[in-house]
């Protein structure tokens, strides 16, 4: 079994498997996450910096949102923001984001803290493309034969 999520579906695979791998309990073979929304408090800076036409900027509603996803959870718990989770004891995973979408620059940073934790992550940055490029545009289509063999199909 493998894993997709797509946005707030990217959250929700990749902290549950967090979750499963936090709790000792079996992992799917693989996960490949679109656009994931990874932390829900939005504070990286550099998200003020990207001029996504599909979801809204910093503080246009998008921290409310957020706030309503945690419920009783603090933001920067990993079961609602899998960035601040452990990376260890992932499946083999890639993360499908675009330079235009406005979760992009937690992408970076989850690249970033992969490297770090020697976690099996590969990304994949589009220039250009917006949130949910890869179902979205046109040229997300070509990705989908990847995505199929990266999922085990």
């Amino acid at each position: 079994m493998s894993v997709l999520g797509d946005s707030a579906g990217g959250t929700l695979a990749l902290s549950s498997v967090e979750y499963l791998v936090a709790n000792n309990q079996a992992v799917p073979a693989s996960m490949v996450l679109l656009s994931p929304w990874l932390d829900v408090s939005d504070t990286n800076p550099n998200i003020a910096y990207v001029h996504d036409p599909i979801l809204p900027p910093l503080g246009s509603g998008a921290q409310n949102i957020g706030n309503v996803w945690a419920g009783n959870l603090p933001e920067n718990n990993y079961e609602v923001s899998p960035l601040h989770g452990s990376l260890k004891g992932l499946p083999p995973t890639t993360v499908y984001s675009g330079s235009l979408d406005s979760v992009s620059p937690d992408a970076l940073v989850l690249q970033q803290e992969a490297v770090a934790q020697g976690a099996p992550i590969s990304f994949v940055l589009a220039n250009g493309e917006i949130h949910d490029w890869i179902i979205l545009t046109p040229d997300g289509l070509n990705y989908w034969p990847q995505i199929d063999q990266e999922l085990g199909i």
